[in-house]
């Protein structure tokens, strides 16, 4: 039920939330609870046939690996190798931003997913951009780019709620970066 806990090797403490799934991810190495966002986890089942994944960061590695081992706990994902995991302080480019000189691959066949487009400046056409999940209200009072018209921001869990798995972000992501997809083999084909 609510509030069943389980820690797996690594130290990571697992709190269940309604239905049994994990909910919320304490990392003991960072200090830090995490909410993944609801379908996270099919969303990347689902990418992974189609697309190699990476984890690019502005964070430094400790936290890159420790999300990633929340990500790909088993290593079905292809995020256990160390060329695919690229944090703060493997970028080549400054000033905050990220670039793909040091992503594996020809640079136009790589799309990107990021809730920062500021940090993508030389790379918008292969960007796309999701809304920022913010779970918890110290997320939101980060956010610089939240509406403050009508106070502090908030998450989502004081207000309440979640997103959609089925209607949010990610679907609204798996659906575009299909088509993508489809469109590009039909034009190489």
């Amino acid at each position: 039920g609510a509030g069943a806990e389980a820690q797996s090797a690594n130290g990571i403490l697992h709190a269940k939330g309604v239905g049994g799934s994990p909910s919320l991810h304490w990392l003991p190495r960072l200090g830090l609870w995490t909410k993944l966002r609801p379908g996270l986890q099919p969303f990347l089942r689902q990418l992974v046939q189609r697309f190699e994944l990476y984890v690019y960061t502005m964070g430094a590695r400790r936290y890159a690996a420790e999300v990633v081992e929340l990500l790909d706990a088993d290593g079905s994902l292809g995020l256990r190798g160390k060329d695919r995991v690229i944090a703060a302080e493997d970028a080549t480019s400054r000033g905050g931003q990220k670039g793909l000189d040091i992503v594996l691959g020809a640079e136009d066949t790589i799309l990107i997913v990021d809730d920062t487009a500021a940090v993508w400046p030389k790379h918008a056409p292969q960007l796309l951009v999701p809304r920022r999940y913010h779970f918890f209200d110290s997320s939101a009072a980060r956010d610089r780019s939240t509406d403050r018209s009508r106070g502090p921001p908030r998450g989502l869990l004081s207000r309440g709620k979640d997103e959609s798995a089925e209607r949010g972000q990610l679907a609204a992501l798996q659906r575009a970066l299909t088509a993508i997809h489809a469109a590009y083999f039909e034009r190489v084909d």
